[in-house]
């Protein structure tokens, strides 16, 4: 991490430490509960963050799902965030060929797989981990949401380690997934990706 981006860090989140006018806040907690499961993110919220962080900067999420823009947010930019919806996981049966040769052929790919995937309790899917090792620009922010609306349910959640789990991604929409990510500029490639030959 270089000197600015961490002293920009430490200022972004003293800043929303520190008390603020009713009218500017960040966003220590999202406006919504789905029965405590407050780190759930759906496709629509994202966008609509993203929109925001037009105007307002990137984002960092935190913990528990609070987001962080670079300059506040006021209450009705927060009022107007949707509440997040649950997407049941469609399930699909499909042939995991191409994964599989994409595996075997592609070490860039296979490292991605070996990293940044886990097993998932339906065979034939894994889920994807995408670290948050920077701030998240609006565009990055929309290749989130059209990543889990194309490749998965619809719905990412943010952990404790700060990343984005994409969960019910079948083993062939891997390799989809792995290069809309590289061209977003997410999926681990800021971590350890680039070095794969």
């Amino acid at each position: 991490m270089t000197m600015s981006s961490h002293s920009h860090d430490a200022r972004t989140f003293q800043h929303a430490r520190s008390p603020q006018p009713d009218s500017l806040t960040n966003l220590p907690t999202l406006p919504f509960d789905l029965g405590g499961d407050s780190d759930i993110l759906d496709a629509p919220l994202l966008n609509a963050i993203a929109d925001l962080a037009e105007s307002r900067g990137a984002v960092r999420f935190t913990p528990g799902g609070g987001v962080l823009f670079d300059t506040p947010a006021t209450r009705a930019e927060r009022a107007a965030l949707p509440t997040p919806r649950p997407h049941p996981p469609r399930l699909l049966e499909l042939p995991s060929d191409r994964f599989t040769t994409s595996y075997e052929n592609r070490p860039t790919f296979r490292t991605f797989v070996d990293r940044f995937t886990l097993a998932h309790s339906h065979h034939g899917y894994r889920m994807v981990i995408i670290p948050l090792d920077h701030r998240l620009s609006a565009p990055e922010l929309r290749a989130v949401a059209e990543a889990a609306e194309a490749f998965g349910h619809g719905t990412i959640r943010l952990t404790a380690d700060v990343s984005i789990r994409l969960p019910n991604v079948p083993l062939a929409l891997l390799r989809p997934l792995f290069e809309t990510l590289q061209k977003a500029g997410l999926g681990g490639q800021r971590t350890s990706l680039s070095n794969a030959a």
